[in-house]
């Protein structure tokens, strides 16, 4: 149990801090060749470090096993990542910091529906997040990036529950692998269509040319992607995607306390509550729930 604390605990650090890392890059290169970027260089990673397990997964490697790792990368590592990129383009990490982790609710509101049963904390975790919602998005105008970023909320909680019901038979270390590079290869493709070679070279200029841009990559590549998908699926593995979850309760917190010493960027008093709110909805989802059924059920 120490053991998936610590976890969980070094995983809130590094979410609370990929946010402001990620926008110091994608404001000078963009959010599409960021991700990209940083899948490759996460895909190289991977691939030294697991270098044993992923070619011993190549000779068991079957058409299952592939659709089951490609179902549940395109929510959680291609999707999720590139949406929240996207929406730093648009908007203020507060915002986005904010408004992420509306996740816990709408994972237990699609669970909720999955179930076809009415749960009270499950309904009144709703409500406060949405409540949130309103007063956070109230003092501002409404750009792209809040749309966004409740997408990439949405589509996080259906790649959690996802990676809770679809479990490959390979190795896990191999798993992710398989899973970056999938993801990498899809984006790769998009994006071989959708930008003109000068977008693809002015970005790797800059890189090469600027030691935080670079540093802002390898951080996010190494600590920010491997790293923190490895232990997050490794916490859905071996315990459950609601313990996953409890990261979410003290990154934001970490991620806002970042951009208040060192961006400048304070969040107004609405949206300080309705953030309040949101952590609310986390903690019933996250803590109070399973914490009521298990005395229930003992």
């Amino acid at each position: 149990m120490l053991k998936s604390l610590s976890l969980t605990a070094i995983m809130a650090l590094i979410w609370g801090s990929s946010f402001p890392f990620s926008k110091l890059a994608i404001d000078a290169i963009g959010p599409m060749p960021f991700r990209f970027i940083t899948l490759v260089l996460s895909c190289s990673i991977l691939f030294v470090l697991f270098y044993k397990e992923v070619s011993a997964s190549m000779a068991i490697m079957d058409k299952q096993n592939m659709f089951k790792m490609m179902v549940v990368a395109l929510p959680n590592i291609l999707l999720v990542p590139t949406l929240n990129n996207l929406a730093l383009y648009y908007t203020s990490v507060t915002n986005a910091t904010i408004l992420i982790y509306t996740m816990p609710c709408f994972t237990s509101v699609i669970l909720m529906l999955m179930a076809r049963k009415i749960d009270f904390l499950s309904v009144l975790a709703a409500v406060l997040c949405m409540l949130g919602v309103f007063f956070v998005l109230n003092e501002i105008f409404i750009s792209l990036g809040e749309v966004i970023i409740l997408s990439s909320a949405l589509v996080w909680a259906v790649g959690t529950i996802l990676a809770q019901k679809v479990k490959p038979t390979l190795s896990s270390k191999a798993t992710l692998f398989w899973q970056f590079l999938f993801s990498a290869l899809c984006l790769g493709v998009i994006l071989l269509f959708a930008l003109e070679r000068q977008q693809w070279i002015l970005p790797v200029k800059i890189v090469l040319s600027d030691l935080k841009i670079m540093m802002s990559l390898l951080y996010i590549s190494v600590i920010g992607s491997a790293l923190i998908y490895f232990i997050w699926f490794y916490l859905i593995k071996t315990k459950s995607a609601e313990f996953a979850s409890y990261a979410t309760l003290f990154s934001p917190l970490i991620t806002l306390v970042i951009m208040m010493l060192f961006f400048d960027e304070y969040p107004l008093l609405t949206q300080a509550l309705g953030f309040a709110l949101i952590l609310l909805s986390a903690v019933i989802i996250n803590i109070v729930k399973p914490l009521l059924t298990r005395r229930s059920s003992g």
